[in-house]
């Protein structure tokens, strides 16, 4: 009962629930929602595990699709997470003077061109990486 009458339990439900068409139907111009998601290739066995964005844009016909990159490729940029320790961020993103871009040219820069004019960016994360 008491779950029934949650209302943030009903949300995540709703939620749920959603297609893309909703998502899009949601969307002003000049926004975008993108959906991370990983699976697993049946092709490549070295690398099996990869990465792509679903796009959606509210001229969208349907979502695009964009590979970004190996689980792999993350693994080596990202290394054992470290919580929130600033040597572990500086080892990420580098520094304000030596910006590290290796995170941004696998997970952003395949999208640049998708995104051009995008001014509001709504995206849900995969969970692959970080469980």
């Amino acid at each position: 009962e008491l779950v029934k009458r949650s209302t943030v339990f009903s949300d995540f439900n709703k939620a749920k629930n959603l297609d893309w068409k909703q998502v899009q139907a949601s969307l002003k111009p000049k926004e975008a929602a993108i959906e991370f998601v990983h699976f697993k290739s049946e092709i490549d066995t070295l690398n099996p595990i990869k990465y792509a964005a679903l796009i959606i844009k509210p001229e969208s016909k349907y979502p695009e699709l964009i590979s970004l990159c190996d689980e792999k490729d993350l693994e080596k940029i990202l290394g054992a997470f470290q919580g929130n320790n600033l040597n572990y961020i500086k080892s990420v993103y580098g520094t304000k003077k030596d910006a590290s871009l290796a995170l941004y040219d696998k997970v952003w820069k395949p999208m640049e061109k998708s995104l051009e004019g995008v001014t509001t960016i709504y995206y849900s994360p995969s969970h692959s990486y970080l469980t």
